[in-house]
């Protein structure tokens, strides 16, 4: 058992899982550079799974911090008969949690570490068929238009949606593009350089805080991206169409700000729950 001393006495041995849980959420909640709000909600609602004794058979939440053992754990897991995806999310968030009842002295060592994880079996990732992509583009544009349905139009939509085919990113890495980060046309020392192509630099995303950071998700995120001639064309087309703002945004907000990509995430979503899309 640990008996050190607590220095902020944000948690303790004596303390629960739920309330390390619940501590370790709202630190989340409150980071700039934590999960977003969207992926604390499918945290949370993983958690149940070894938390609610409807779940479980061995559910860990009244468990004090300092007699939770790895095979508890396991045990939780075991009876909840989760799919090896879920288990490894579940374990996922455990390790962290604890890693923060380590930071504040409250254990020695992490028991969800000590887990075995399971290994995912890799799905098979299906091409989409160009007629299949053409009509989801096609639904897009209608849906965007206002053509039938109440309500403003969103005419950036179909353009964002285009620049993810295009290149490949994620949603908040497109929404970050500033027109500096591109290069449309060759610069003068490579007018007449064949080998010259239109490219742009990914170098930021949006947090789902909606404020841009100069990194990725990962060290291979800060990349170049060849751009195909229709998307050379959107963009272009956009410059000419967009006023100047202050962001240098490609697709800056009604109010002038950065977009936020659940914002984007929630228009997709319901679009595809419309019977007539």
């Amino acid at each position: 058992d640990h008996t050190g001393t607590f220095g902020d006495g944000a948690i303790a041995p004596d303390d629960t899982v739920q309330e390390l849980l619940d501590l370790w959420f709202a630190k989340m909640e409150e980071s700039d550079r934590g999960p977003s709000p969207e992926t604390l909600v499918h945290y949370r609602y993983h958690m149940r799974w070894v938390l609610d004794s409807n779940k479980t058979e061995h559910p860990i939440g009244a468990y004090q911090l300092r007699h939770v053992r790895p095979v508890i754990i396991q045990a939780a897991l075991d009876s909840a008969g989760v799919s090896a995806d879920m288990r490894k999310r579940i374990r996922s968030v455990l390790v962290r949690a604890f890693n923060l009842a380590i930071f504040h002295e409250a254990l020695n060592g992490n028991p969800a570490a000590a887990v075995p994880s399971v290994p995912v079996p890799s799905a098979k990732k299906k091409p989409v068929a160009s007629e299949d992509l053409d009509a989801v583009r096609s639904a897009i544009r209608e849906w965007a238009n206002a053509e039938r349905r109440n309500g403003p139009r969103s005419l950036d939509l179909p353009d964002i949606v285009d620049m993810l085919i295009a290149t490949g990113m994620r949603i908040g890495e497109v929404l970050a593009l500033r027109w500096s980060d591109l290069e449309l046309t060759p610069p003068t020392e490579r007018r007449n350089d064949p080998t010259w192509f239109p490219w742009l630099m990914v170098n930021g995303q949006i947090t789902s805080k909606g404020r841009r950071v100069d990194f990725g998700k990962t060290h291979a995120a800060i990349r170049p991206i060849a751009l195909p001639d229709w998307a050379v064309a959107l963009l272009r087309r956009r410059k000419v169409a967009q006023p100047p703002n202050n962001l240098d945004a490609v697709f800056v907000g009604r109010n002038g700000t950065w977009q936020y990509p659940s914002n984007v995430q929630s228009r997709l979503w319901h679009i595809r729950q419309l019977e007539e899309y």
